[in-house]
């Protein structure tokens, strides 16, 4: 906010910090619900460039050739480009929560 103040967004322990930049997937999350048609989630892999750099986990039956060209324009119309994931990961079935939570 300022020299000596700052607004802390997200949780502490779900921050990417990749090339020296802050990343919530929880806000990556927000901005792509209702864009992406599929269930989804981000988070951080290891990237020996970046420290960490972002992935994101599709949930979808169809193969990952299939869905990559579409689920790629959509996030380049509503991400910046230092949030673009460098992973992308098509499973059949994400993992949930007893509550349902990805």
């Amino acid at each position: 906010m300022d020299d000596t103040h700052f607004r802390w967004l997200g949780r502490f322990d779900n921050v990417i910090l990749s090339g020296g930049k802050k990343i919530f997937p929880e806000q990556l999350e927000a901005k792509t619900a209702g864009i992406i048609p599929y269930p989804h989630y981000f988070t951080a892999i290891a990237d020996p460039v970046l420290g960490q750099a972002v992935m994101l986990a599709l949930e979808t039956d169809l193969p990952h050739d299939e869905v990559m060209p579409e689920v790629m324009d959509r996030l380049m119309a509503v991400l910046h480009p230092h949030e673009w994931p460098r992973r992308v990961l098509a499973v059949r079935k994400i993992e949930r929560t007893a509550s349902g939570k990805l």
